[in-house]
């Protein structure tokens, strides 16, 4: 009888092992897909801060193609779009805010909250415009008020939801960390604005490294984070834009094998590679309001954008606003106005319509550049032509610029 019950008890101890062996080896299963939604620069200001009346006219008329006026209504339609696509992570890439307001961050993160609500775990750090900002302000009738900004502490508790409370790892001095995706892939958030903007803390060096490393060991393919750029993506575009320390980083990053890195900041599309293939996302309130969707699976990264329906939206919520109903054309045209050189053409002595076709080719291929799509050359060869003539100008030399990478469409890449 003893012996039986020893004989049981050894069956079930092996049937046991069996089971919890074949769950650890499910749980470290390889090529397991993974679906990601980032987005950045969204700039959100919430419609508590401003009636949309004289001051906010002037500010928003007077700044860079942002289509802030509108910025609640696509963060909603984006936000119906994340869900609906159910990926399995969100990152956002920083500048969360239109200028740092404690209000926009806490409605922002109610947004956030009710995407996570749905198993889309969401991944935020901070960028340059949203933490300690001294221009956050309401906008209301003639008035622009300064307003409660958040410091490094308040926006880590507004956000601890969404990445730092989830994370492997979090860094003490700054708010990068660690987030393990499944046993294939992790990502590293990167905070370089806390304490100062545009770099790297010397004491986060070794926490960075740690995480490399111990991705490396275990098998784990790594996304990093920033909001700045590793790269100039535009050679008049590059101070301010790229981390001042990027050399120091990109060669981490190249030690341990890191493969993309996801930035913002300089508001339009593009990707660069020098080991690291890096991805800048547009800003999403600037058109075609974009975002970029990640495909991982068998160790590569398939990068597509796509632009947020706000019509479709405005029509699924019996919404009657014109502008919001042809959305699209509507934000770009806003955009466009801003990129005509009203003002330098007007200093020109050329006859108006060789002015309109300067403004036109300025605009459009501002625009396309902006957007990540190839210019066609020959249709804006008269406009160019006159700006050439300008030599020495800012403008004609930004269209050079442009020129010199207008080929390629940066909307789409795969990196292995």
């Amino acid at each position: 009888m003893k012996r039986k019950l020893i004989l049981s008890g050894m069956l079930a101890v092996l049937i046991i092992g069996i089971v919890i062996g074949v769950s650890i080896f499910k749980s470290r299963d390889r090529n397991i897909p993974v679906k990601i939604i980032t987005a950045t620069d969204i700039h959100y200001l919430s419609p508590s801060l401003t009636d949309y009346g004289s001051i906010f006219r002037e500010t928003i008329n007077s700044s860079d193609g942002k289509v802030i006026r509108y910025i609640d209504e696509i963060m909603s339609a984006f936000a119906d779009e994340v869900i609906s696509a159910a990926p399995d992570i969100l990152i956002l890439s920083g500048d969360l805010t239109f200028n740092g307001e404690k209000a926009s961050h806490i409605d922002l993160a109610d947004k956030l909250a009710d995407i996570q609500k749905n198993g889309i775990q969401v991944l935020v750090i901070p960028g340059n415009h949203d933490i300690n900002s001294k221009t956050a302000a309401s906008l209301i009738g003639d008035k622009y008020e300064y307003t409660d900004s958040v410091t490094s502490d308040e926006f880590k508790e507004l956000y601890w939801d969404f990445g730092m409370k989830q994370a492997e790892s979090v860094d003490p001095y700054s708010l990068s960390y660690l987030y393990n995706v499944n046993s294939d892939l992790c990502v590293l958030m990167l905070d370089t604005n806390a304490y100062g903007e545009n770099f790297v803390q010397d004491e986060s060096y070794e926490w960075i490294e740690a995480q490399l490393k111990k991705a490396g060991k275990e098998h784990r393919k790594v996304i990093t984070v920033s909001h700045q750029n590793l790269f100039a993506h535009n050679s008049l575009l590059s101070f301010g834009y790229q981390l001042y320390d990027a050399p120091e980083l990109l060669e981490l990053y190249n030690k341990y094998k890191v493969k993309l890195n996801l930035s913002g900041h300089i508001h339009m599309q593009h990707y660069m590679t020098d080991g690291v293939t890096e991805v800048a996302t547009s800003s999403m309130a600037v058109s075609p309001n974009q975002y970029g969707i990640i495909d991982f699976s068998n160790d590569k990264f398939s990068y597509s954008t796509k632009s947020v329906d706000v019509s479709a939206w405005a029509e699924r919520n019996s919404i009657d606003d014109s502008v919001l109903l042809d959305f699209s054309a509507y934000s770009e045209d806003f955009f466009k106005n801003k990129t005509r050189a009203g003002e330098a053409l007007q200093k020109i002595n050329l006859k108006d319509e060789e002015k309109k076709l300067m403004a036109e080719a300025l605009a459009d291929i501002n625009a396309n550049y902006f957007a990540g799509v190839p210019t066609d050359k020959e249709k804006y060869a008269k406009g160019i032509e006159l700006w050439k003539k300008q030599k020495g100008d800012f403008s004609f030399n930004y269209i050079n610029s442009m020129l010199e990478d207008s080929d390629t469409d940066y909307c789409s890449i795969t990196v292995k």
